[in-house]
């Protein structure tokens, strides 16, 4: 959907074609509420230096055996949007989260939203115009669908600190406007 903080007076609203390829659509899964609550215990316990746990990070296949999708809910997932026409371009070893692509008139059909197009600050941009909608027997294993714009995030830059500044020009020769031009963090 349109991110808040984009002004109305920059917004003109169009269907866009229903042929339009939507490349990139993620559709992130849903742990369990006793994976989350697992997950959320393991990751204190990778931080407390007293835990047998801590800094014991796990690879994507542990993580999956623990906090993802069972295999036969995976394949749930996976054959509901094949049967939509979608094609599935890649499933997370984490089996958290997958991909697909598809037309914006097979995203408009399934998840019931309109794309629309956009003009925001003179740039041409397409998004979904409301909620998208999950089959209710799939409800309890998505989270949520991402990916039905082309709105880039911008990034942030990291904020000037006189202490950090001294160490990052002692340590690699950078000034703190420098160290604000390449080192940003993408959300």
């Amino acid at each position: 959907m349109l991110t808040p903080g984009h002004s109305p007076n920059s917004i003109w609203g169009g269907l866009i074609l229903r042929k339009k390829s939507i490349d990139l659509i993620t559709l992130a899964l849903k742990p369990t509420p006793q994976q989350q609550a697992n997950l959320e215990q393991l990751l204190t316990e990778q931080q407390d230096r007293s835990s047998p746990n801590y800094h014991r990070w796990l690879t994507p296949e542990q993580y999956a055996e623990r906090f993802g999708l069972s295999p036969g809910d995976i394949g749930k997932v996976k054959a509901w949007l094949e049967s939509q026409r979608f094609a599935v371009t890649y499933v997370a070893r984490g089996r958290n989260w997958l991909t697909f692509s598809g037309t914006a008139a097979q995203v408009s059909k399934v998840f019931r939203v309109e794309i629309h197009r956009y003009a925001v600050d003179g740039e041409i941009h397409f998004a979904n115009a409301t909620e998208p909608s999950i089959p209710a027997s799939l409800e309890p294993l998505v989270l949520g669908v991402l990916g039905l714009d082309d709105f880039l995030r911008k990034p942030r830059t990291l904020p000037e600190n006189p202490d950090s500044s001294r160490m990052m020009k002692k340590i690699f020769g950078w000034s703190g406007d420098q160290r604000r031009q390449n080192c940003v963090f993408m959300f």
